[in-house]
């Protein structure tokens, strides 16, 4: 998608951040998450 080339060291570092960025978000009120489908979609809250 963005042409980036990682190692798997870099792939789970960079999903763990991400995951907790998204987490911090959510505890924060900022985004809410909710399952659809057996999917994970996050929203933004407004």
């Amino acid at each position: 998608m963005y042409g980036l080339v990682m190692n798997f060291e870099q792939y789970v570092l960079v999903g763990s951040t991400v995951r907790s960025y998204l987490a911090w978000l959510k505890d924060s009120g900022r985004l809410a998450a909710q399952f659809v489908d057996n999917m994970l979609l996050w929203q933004r809250v407004q």
